[in-house]
């Protein structure tokens, strides 16, 4: 009776001990769990930190090149607004001459042209 009094006594003990080592090995278990997930949630963290550098930077360059391309365009514009003024300029002096200048300088220009021609004619070009 002593021996199954002692096989009683150990019996609950080694439940106990049973009931432990799990727990131990299931809180091991869970203890590699959470640093698994917190590996895998700083792989992600840099891996956002990363994009997120990334398409600023290519936010940036096509700022930037927009930038460029306004520039370029209000240069062609402003051109563009000079020479029509400068054109707008000349037409309008040609239309305050009265018939006779008009006549004259289109005479003129047709002597000028016809010199050129000549001298063209006379080195072998025409």
């Amino acid at each position: 009776m002593a021996a199954m009094a002692d096989e009683q006594i150990n019996t609950p003990r080694e439940a106990e001990v049973d009931v432990f080592v799990n727990a131990v090995g299931l809180l091991s278990t869970l203890q590699r769990t959470v640093k698994d997930l917190r590996r895998d949630l700083d792989i992600e963290r840099q891996q956002r930190s990363d994009d997120h550098d990334l398409l600023t930077e290519m936010l940036h360059r096509e700022i930037e090149g927009r930038s460029r391309g306004n520039d370029t365009i209000t240069q062609l514009i402003e051109s563009a607004e000079h020479q029509l003024t400068e054109r707008c300029d000349s037409a309008a002096r040609v239309l305050s001459m009265s018939d006779d200048k008009v006549a004259d300088r289109v005479t003129a220009m047709e002597s000028g042209l016809a010199q050129e021609q000549g001298a063209l004619c006379q080195n072998g070009y025409g």
